[in-house]
């Protein structure tokens, strides 16, 4: 008897919010892998804002590709356990990770890219880690945070990093590097609870952009201006640090 498993399509395009009405949950055979193939049971997989990018019709130049309508959401990181493998270096019970995400079971190609690379068929290592770790600090969560200041910006310590959108995915990680490697870290986020965490947990200077004037509140904090500005949302707050 054929194995069967549930999967996310896209229905239509969202008009505004995401709604759940415009996805469907289908039910589908799942094949046996062929030569080069493994097949994976997902357990985990991402749910994060860049996704709504791909939303629509024609995704922005130079971006992942939008997702098809009423076909399986590709290009989604997912991490999984190895069920069956017909692919050299991989055994089930393997836990991989691979970028066909939002579906129960998929058949992935071992060696062929997905997302650039980052999505490629990879065996995680979980000795000191749990496998979900891999879909945020140690997967694209992370590394764009971790390119963003060490790559784009080159962080040499010492510095002053505000960091925007700071409670997010991403800037929550980029708030825990910048301080990790010995830099003073301002953070913004819009609501006071998240400003409380941010300083509580994290340990960044933080304030909420809502509250007041944005200049004078990042000026109340780094009076004598920043060093690094580590942009998470665009718009009028990334325009603030080029006329200060």
């Amino acid at each position: 008897m054929m194995r069967t498993g549930r999967e996310i399509r896209v229905r239509a395009y969202p008009a505004g919010s995401v709604s759940p009405d415009d996805f469907e949950l289908v039910e589908v055979p799942v094949p046996r892998p062929g030569p080069g193939q493994v097949l994976v049971r997902n357990t985990w997989t991402s749910v994060d804002p860049g996704l709504r990018l791909r939303l629509r019709p024609d995704a922005p130049s130079g971006y992942f590709a939008a997702f098809p309508l009423g076909r399986a959401m590709d290009g989604i990181m997912t991490v999984g356990e190895v069920v069956e493998s017909r692919a050299e270096g991989f055994a089930p019970g393997d836990v991989v990770w691979h970028a066909q995400g939002w579906r129960e079971y998929a058949v992935v190609d071992a060696g062929a890219e997905q997302l650039s690379g980052l999505g490629t068929l990879t065996r995680l290592d979980l000795d000191e880690c749990e496998p979900q770790w891999y879909l945020g600090p140690l997967g694209g969560m992370g590394l764009t945070a971790y390119a963003g200041l060490h790559v784009v910006d080159a962080l040499r310590g010492g510095e002053t990093v505000w960091v925007s959108a700071a409670a997010g995915a991403v800037g929550s990680l980029a708030v825990q590097i910048a301080r990790l490697t010995g830099n003073r870290v301002v953070a913004s986020a819009g609501t006071d609870e998240k400003v409380d965490w941010l300083r509580d947990s994290l340990g960044a200077e933080a304030f909420n952009y809502r509250v007041g004037n944005l200049g004078a509140s990042l000026g109340g904090i780094a009076p004598d201006g920043i060093d690094v500005y580590f942009d998470s949302v665009g718009g009028p707050t990334s325009r603030l640090p080029c006329h200060t």
